[in-house]
């Protein structure tokens, strides 16, 4: 059934909200936290192993339901409501109790509107952080954010780093969700980076 974006900031206004992407330092979110929770692409399935419900799954990248249906389809019935983008053809709604389709803008900006659509940002971090700001939190907190391509790290369900890692866009991903955290601080909303992350080696100015 489909859900509204208002009926979604009402969720997350004012709350302390945790935000999970799929680097290693997701395993640093140990003890469920109290207020809400959103994740992206496979981070369902690290919850499942923990038994918690997800409050915002994003879905932003085709490849996840395409290439890699394992590593979400599974996991889908955890979440209280799910957003994807609108472009991803493969997706049986007919199975998820809630579910938001968002249209994609772009690569580079930043979408106050997400109803209007938001900006890929070469990270599904990214569209995620458009729809959390209309959604006006009391605090972020981010874990499994490292951005730190050019390592040996690797994504919290891998051994070794994937070979789909678009290393050539690895800077302009650090430098595009500094800049929305500095969106964030800029109306008084505090972003907190949480274990090793580019970002806390970034400038939050672009």
């Amino acid at each position: 059934m489909p859900v509204d974006l208002f009926s979604v900031g009402r969720i997350f206004r004012g709350k302390e909200v945790t935000v999970a992407g799929n680097g290693p330092s997701l395993r640093l979110l140990e003890t469920r936290p109290e207020g809400p929770l959103c994740t992206v692409n496979a981070g369902l399935s690290y919850f499942y192993e923990l038994g918690w419900e997800v409050d915002l799954h994003w879905i932003q990248d085709r490849r996840m339901m395409t290439e890699k249906p394992e590593l979400v389809e599974p996991y889908l019935e955890l979440a209280k409501i799910i957003a994807y983008n609108s472009e991803i053809s493969y997706f049986r709604e007919s199975t998820i109790s809630s579910t938001m389709p968002i249209h994609m803008l772009g690569y580079k900006g930043f979408s106050k509107e997400p109803g209007i659509g938001v900006f890929h940002g070469y990270t599904a971090i990214y569209g995620l952080l458009q729809i959390l700001y209309y959604c006006k939190p009391a605090k972020l907190s981010l874990y499994g954010v490292g951005l730190n391509y050019f390592s040996n790290e690797t994504r919290f369900y891998q051994s070794t780093r994937g070979v789909d890692v678009d290393l050539h866009r690895a800077n302009e991903q650090v430098k595009l969700v500094s800049e929305a955290i500095r969106q964030f601080e800029f109306i008084g909303i505090p972003v907190d980076v949480v274990g090793a992350s580019m970002l806390k080696r970034a400038s939050y100015s672009c």
